[in-house]
């Protein structure tokens, strides 16, 4: 999928450079939606024929079933390149309309929902700001936010010793989530105390120390040597519905006057740090390899895990943020792998940033 990421990446790249008019906006929401819904349909019928070939394995030799399967994926993976490649034109309509907007608009237009760098109340490193001339209306907000982490495990629940970890997992960049969040100002108007509540996708991606891969069977998830040829890659992919809980304090706090009322300024760059609990319910995980032999230098094994993985988690955050900075710390206080999982570490421990807010 390289193609697909260089298409997101050219796309990131010209909102974050250029303020766009609500009909650029519009069609880069089109866009993407498009794309994924294209992704979506493919990895829905890979994966029905994928399950059709799981049951009927009986019935096909063994030294055919891995390469039915790589011939499966290698099939629509070139049908999405395909696909994409065909709204090229697209993006490159969008591209050249977010360039015009920005020569016209110059640098001191705004317009609602335009695209700018942070400083206020939600800290990122692009946001998508709605226009609230009322100061009140800027002490709750509602927000779409995507987050990047450094993901890796510890032996207990109170470790954070993420370099020195000397884990069969190893620490990647391979963390990311997509949350709504509703903050609301607790207190009087003059507050610097806030409550974050919301939920959305987070997915976590463990990559093991090659040449370890992950193996299962009836009742076990465990690690072991791959001899099978020349491992390139390998993980265990898992997808969760996350509940984040918070509460945020300006430690800055700036203030305005508005009819007559002292109210705290969203407006000015805060330093915030937030406390708070998460929960998670598991909703999908799976192996993945590729590797190389004899046969093919492309070959690709999935597979959908079912066992070794607590369904239900709860951990802890804490963050800190100035203007259009905000990083966080995420740990589990229940494992994300279960008994039947032979593996020394269990606890999930994060380190991120928000890339991205939508406030909505």
């Amino acid at each position: 999928m390289k193609k697909l990421w260089l298409i997101s990446a050219g796309l990131c790249i010209t909102m974050a450079s250029a303020q766009t008019t609500p009909n650029t906006q519009a069609q880069i929401v089109r866009y993407s939606k498009k794309i994924d819904s294209i992704v979506t349909a493919e990895k829905k019928k890979m994966n029905q024929e994928l399950d059709v070939l799981e049951k009927n394995i009986a019935n096909i030799p063994s030294e055919n079933v891995q390469l039915k399967k790589t011939e499966i994926a290698k099939r629509y993976e070139e049908s999405v390149n395909q696909k994409i490649n065909a709204e090229k034109e697209t993006l490159e309509k969008i591209i050249q309309l977010s360039v015009r907007d920005a020569l016209i608009q110059g640098e001191n237009f705004t317009t609602p929902n335009s695209i700018t760098i942070p400083g206020a109340s939600q800290p990122s490193l692009v946001e998508f700001k709605t226009s609230k001339q009322d100061a009140k209306d800027r002490l709750q907000t509602h927000n779409i936010a995507l987050q990047l982490g450094y993901q890796s495990v510890t032996p207990n629940a109170t470790s954070t010793d993420l370099l020195k970890n000397q884990s069969q997992i190893k620490p990647t960049l391979t963390s990311t989530s997509v949350l709504y969040l509703r903050e609301k100002q607790l207190g009087k108007l003059t507050s610097a105390t806030f409550i974050r509540y919301g939920f959305g996708w987070s997915g976590n991606r463990y990559t093991l120390v090659k040449p370890l891969v992950f193996r299962q069977d009836g009742n076990n998830l465990y690690t072991e040597n791959f001899n099978s040829g020349v491992l390139r890659k390998t993980r265990l992919s898992t997808h969760y519905v996350e509940a984040p809980l918070e509460m945020h304090f300006v430690l800055n706090p700036k203030y305005l006057t508005e009819n007559g009322e002292k109210i705290l300024d969203m407006r000015k760059r805060q330093l915030r740090i937030g406390v708070g609990l998460y929960g998670r319910y598991l909703i999908g995980s799976s192996i993945q390899m590729k590797y190389e032999n004899d046969e093919s230098s492309k070959n690709i094994f999935q597979q959908k895990t079912r066992t070794g993985l607590n369904r239900a988690g709860l951990g802890a955050m804490f963050s800190v943020g100035y203007g259009g900075l905000n990083f966080f710390i995420k740990k589990d206080l229940t494992p994300t792998f279960a008994p039947e999982a032979t593996l020394h570490d269990r606890y999930g421990l994060t380190f991120g940033m928000v890339l991205a807010n939508i406030n909505l």
